[in-house]
């Protein structure tokens, strides 16, 4: 449907980043408004599947559900497919590399509605 490609950067090393990137657990207080839950529902070694409910009060008005498939490439980059949901086969590939800032994040997200 539509790829959107963003980056920015930040003072965090990449490998520091990308750790604070997989605490999905921590999501909610980072965005309370926009994340009601998420729950670990499945662990093994370097891949995570997650169902996260969702708040949209802009746009949904509503929350909803989504499930995610996170699987760890390397101590620097993630690739994250949703598995169920409105945004369901959405892929979004994330990468923290170094650069004289401490970080460079790339998101790649390929996105279907």
């Amino acid at each position: 449907m539509a790829n959107l490609q963003f980056q920015t950067n930040s003072p965090i090393e990449p490998e520091k980043l990308m750790s604070y990137i997989t605490d999905f657990e921590s999501y909610q207080k980072f965005f309370p408004h926009q994340i009601k839950s998420i729950k670990i529902l499945d662990r093994q070694d370097n891949e995570i599947t997650t169902e996260e409910t969702i708040i949209f009060s802009t746009l949904i008005k509503s929350a909803f559900v989504q499930k995610s498939h996170h699987k760890l490439i390397s101590d620097k980059e993630l690739y994250t497919k949703i598995i169920d949901g409105p945004a369901k086969s959405s892929i979004i590939n994330t990468v923290c590399a170094k650069n004289d800032q401490g970080s460079k994040i790339t998101f790649d997200i390929d996105l279907k509605l």
